[in-house]
């Protein structure tokens, strides 16, 4: 289920949610683990420009069945078009997961998250596909 809150020319802003089933197979020594879950998401977007563009993604994960073990996902990042078929994206990526992870040989237990910085090239088809089309149908007319 999704919400549009915003649909401006500058501002996009989108809401959704939904249920999810988890079915985690784990390495040893470490018990497999299968929960009903749900998910809460916000997506914004504010075009800078008519070539550039921030980006936000938001993801909540709920379980239903342990509601200390939550896990958190968020892409934030900014693209920008080299041309008409590529454009350049950085975006940083974060997750966490509350549940604590408990090790055999630990002496307590340590929270897991996981961040990373990413870039590269990326092909803008469907934009491309979209001109061509456009352009097909106008010349036939």
């Amino acid at each position: 289920m999704a919400y549009k809150a915003l649909l401006g020319p500058t501002h996009f802003l989108s809401f959704d949610a939904g249920l999810t089933y988890t079915d985690e197979s784990r390495l040893d020594p470490e018990p497999d683990a299968a929960w009903f879950g749900g998910v809460l998401g916000l997506a914004y977007e504010w075009k800078i420009s008519d070539t550039t563009s921030f980006t936000e993604r938001l993801l909540y994960y709920p379980n239903f069945e342990e509601s200390s073990d939550w896990r958190l996902s968020s892409d934030t990042g900014i693209q920008t078009a080299i041309s008409s078929l590529l454009a350049l994206k950085f975006s940083y990526e974060y997750r966490y997961r509350n549940e604590p992870w408990c090790s055999p040989t630990a002496a307590r237990p340590t929270r897991r998250h996981d961040d990373a910085i990413l870039g590269g090239l990326q092909l803008l088809a469907a934009s491309a596909a979209r001109r061509a089309l456009k352009s097909s149908i106008t010349s036939a007319a």
